[in-house]
């Protein structure tokens, strides 16, 4: 019997949002289960500290793990269960398949940062409820300190998915799949 696993989508980007597990998952694309060993030497990384974050993946629903004697094997593959996983991972291997500089592997990171605050998903639903707002209307529509409000409205239009012009906020598409794939998982009907 198989554990339900119920992870939020800002938990799930947060979890993704780190370099070490990021290059874990680019060293499972296109390969047979590993162990840990393996991945832990391919990773340079730590045994323990590897196994740590397999755990960690396979928690949020992004890896299969199977059990050979005292050895687990991981790899790529969503748990059906989990809501967002299939659709989350699919975007982030297309991301972490195309990338083959540090400045396109810092993109990706840039990209699962934007929804990693439950906070700025209710934001992003709010805008796009209620399109051209001004920051203090928006303010009071999420029950945000104008101050703090600010704050993640900057983030979020670092990220190119909001732009803010004549004191207007508005939702915008990003370019980039793997953002526009964020962008509509938080959007979907619940």
């Amino acid at each position: 019997m198989s554990e339900i696993l119920e992870p939020t989508l800002w938990r799930s980007c947060r979890t993704l949002a780190n370099h070490t597990r990021l290059s874990l998952l680019k060293a499972m694309i296109d390969e047979p289960p590993l162990c840990v060993q393996t991945l832990a030497v391919r990773c340079k990384l730590k045994k323990s500290v590897c196994s740590q974050y397999l755990r960690i993946l396979n928690a949020r629903g992004f890896l299969q793990a199977s059990r050979r004697g005292r050895w687990v094997d991981y790899s790529l593959g969503a748990n059906p269960s989990v809501k967002h996983a299939d659709d989350l991972l699919k975007a982030v291997v297309r991301a972490l398949r195309g990338c083959v500089s540090n400045k396109e592997y810092a993109t990706v990171l840039k990209d699962l940062t934007i929804f990693t605050c439950p906070r700025r998903i209710f934001m992003v639903r709010v805008i796009q409820a209620n399109p051209d707002r001004s920051p203090s209307e928006l303010s009071t529509l999420c029950h945000i300190p104008y101050k703090t409000l600010h704050r993640q409205l900057k983030k979020l239009e670092r990220r190119a998915v909001i732009i803010q012009k004549n004191t207007c906020v508005t939702l915008c598409r990003p370019l980039r799949p793997l953002a526009k794939t964020l962008l509509n998982l938080v959007l979907e009907k619940r």
